[in-house]
């Protein structure tokens, strides 16, 4: 059995629910690291290497999740499960701040290229 099946049995979800929930967290994780600015936020969501990043800080807390869910008290385990991923306590490294900064650059750019004409 997969780390993700093990997941969606604990969670009693379906696999789309799980890439729903992959996809929320990750835009509610960003959203407090680019302190709610838009415009970053839709860059890092846009930027592959972000995601690839996110899957892997999500996998991480997939397998801490899979060996103490039975820890977990109440029955909203689901609850639990998105608090874990979203207080993530890591940051994307440099390379993917800059990537980041260098599109938010490019479409500062434009913006002021189409008000200027």
């Amino acid at each position: 059995m997969s780390l993700r099946d093990i997941i969606l049995d604990v969670l009693g979800i379906s696999v789309e629910k799980y890439y729903q929930l992959q996809f929320a967290t990750a835009e509610a994780f960003m959203a407090e690291k680019t302190l709610g600015d838009q415009i970053v936020l839709s860059e890092f969501l846009k930027e592959p290497a972000f995601w690839s990043w996110w899957r892997n800080q999500y996998m991480l807390v997939d397998e801490y999740f899979a060996l103490m869910h039975t820890e977990i008290k109440g029955d909203d385990k689901l609850a639990a499960y998105r608090r874990m991923h979203i207080a993530i306590d890591v940051y994307p490294d440099s390379i993917l701040w800059k990537k980041v900064d260098d599109s938010y650059m490019r479409t500062i750019d434009k913006i002021i290229k189409s008000k200027v004409k």
